[in-house]
């Protein structure tokens, strides 16, 4: 697991889970409403960790209530990225999903491939970790 940037002594760290979904070759990334932080970006679906779950069930938690999908399997962490001077931790955790994805949340879902992730505005947090697989592939 790689870790980028650490967390002012200051702030309490706010723990956030992103699915890394991959289908065939592509990953499931969602946009994020305009209303909220990095409005309009695009990122791995998930989010706040309760403080009564670990990583996992909230990652199954989030899956279903923001789109309608049931984890069958979550994998360990494969990274965790955090901007400086930000509580919010991401973790991002690979999950297999049962059904096609229902917007709950989110202002549209894509299937991409990873050269074509960069193609799309990502998220600060999400782009680090988009780096992370490139260099992973190589």
């Amino acid at each position: 697991m790689l870790t980028m940037d650490s967390t002012p002594t200051h702030q309490k760290t706010i723990d956030v889970v992103a699915a890394v979904i991959e289908r065939e070759g592509q990953y499931l990334i969602c946009q994020r409403p305009h209303h909220k932080a990095h409005g309009g970006l695009w990122e791995f679906p998930g989010g706040k960790v309760e403080p009564d779950e670990t990583l996992s069930s909230a990652l199954a938690r989030e899956l279903y209530e923001e789109l309608s999908l049931t984890a069958s399997q979550i994998g360990k962490r494969l990274y965790t990225a955090q901007e400086k001077n930000s509580p919010f931790a991401i973790h991002f955790i690979p999950a297999t999903v049962k059904g096609s994805p229902q917007l709950h949340e989110h202002i549209e879902a894509r299937w991409l491939t990873l050269s074509t992730l960069t193609d799309v505005e990502l998220a600060p947090n999400d782009r680090a970790f988009v780096d992370y697989l490139h260099r992973r592939s190589k």
